[in-house]
C-alpha cells in the first residue's frame, strides 16, 4: 500500500455513529446505544458500552453474512482492507434505477484486478432518511457478475445494500447481488460516506473489528490522495 505523506490530502469516508444514527429498518437491525459506565465523578474516569450490531453505519459484511461457509470477519486477510481504489461515478443513476452491464463497460480488469472497486452514487446525503433505504438504486445480476469478471479484491458503495430493495426477505428473490458477491469471497463496504467530487483514484484504509466468527464489522473508513 502507497503510504500518505505530509502533503497527502485524506477524506473521511465514514458516517458518524450515534444513538441518532439510521440503521436497516427492521427488527433485526437493532438502534445503537451508548450506556454510561464510569463518570469522572462516580469513579474518576469515563466509560461507555457501546450496543451497535455488526452491520451498523458505514461497515463491511463478510461472505458469512449470507453464506453458510462464507469466512467470518476475522478470517479475512488483512491486505483486502487497505490499498489502491478505484472510485467509479454513478450519480448519473437515478433513485430506485438499475445499474446495468452497459453501464459498466468502462470498467476493465487491467484496471480493477486486486483492488478495491468503490461506486460513488451520490447517495450518501440520504443517510438517516426512509428513501436511503427503499428508494435506493441497485445492480443488476448480469452488472454484478460483470463486476465479478473485473476481479476486485472489494467492492464497496454508498448504498445500504447492492439489491433491490424489493428483493428482500419477504420476497421470493431474497438478496441476490449479495449472495453472488459473497458466494465469491467479496466482501461489501457498505454505507459509505463518499464526497460527490472524490477522485478517480485514491488509497483506501478501512479495517474492521477482529470479531471472531462474526458476520462483519463496522469500520472507521478513511481514503487519501498523494500529492
Amino acid at each position: 500500500m502507497n503510504s500518505f505523506k505530509e502533503s497527502s490530502i485524506f477524506f473521511d469516508l465514514s458516517h458518524e455513529v450515534s444513538a441518532e444514527m439510521s440503521t436497516f429498518p427492521v427488527a433485526w437491525h437493532k438502534k445503537v446505544e451508548f450506556e454510561k459506565l464510569g463518570t469522572l465523578e462516580s469513579v474518576g474516569r469515563r466509560t461507555t458500552h457501546v450496543h451497535i450490531g455488526t452491520h451498523s453505519g458505514t461497515h463491511i459484511d463478510a461472505p458469512s453474512h449470507f453464506i453458510s461457509d462464507g469466512l467470518t470477519i476475522d478470517n479475512l486477510s488483512l491486505d483486502i482492507f487497505l490499498g489502491a481504489a478505484v472510485v467509479y461515478n454513478l450519480q448519473r443513476i437515478k433513485p430506485c434505477q438499475e445499474v446495468s452491464t452497459n453501464q459498466l463497460l468502462s470498467l476493465k480488469f487491467s484496471d480493477i484486478e486486486n483492488k478495491i472497486l468503490i461506486f460513488n452514487f451520490g447517495w450518501a446525503s440520504n443517510f438517516g432518511n426512509q428513501d436511503y433505504y427503499s428508494m435506493q438504486p441497485y445492480f443488476s445480476n448480469k452488472a454484478c457478475e460483470y463486476i465479478l469478471s473485473l476481479k476486485p479484491k472489494m467492492i464497496g458503495y454508498d448504498l445500504a445494500m447492492p439489491d433491490n430493495p424489493l428483493n428482500n426477505q419477504a420476497s421470493d428473490c431474497d438478496s441476490p447481488a449479495h449472495k453472488l458477491f459473497l458466494g465469491k469471497g467479496i466482501p461489501l463496504l457498505e454505507n459509505l460516506k463518499l464526497p460527490i467530487n472524490l477522485p478517480n483514484e485514491i488509497y483506501m484504509s478501512c479495517t474492521p473489528l477482529k470479531l471472531k466468527d462474526l458476520d462483519g464489522s463496522p469500520v472507521r473508513c478513511v481514503g487519501w490522495i498523494n500529492r
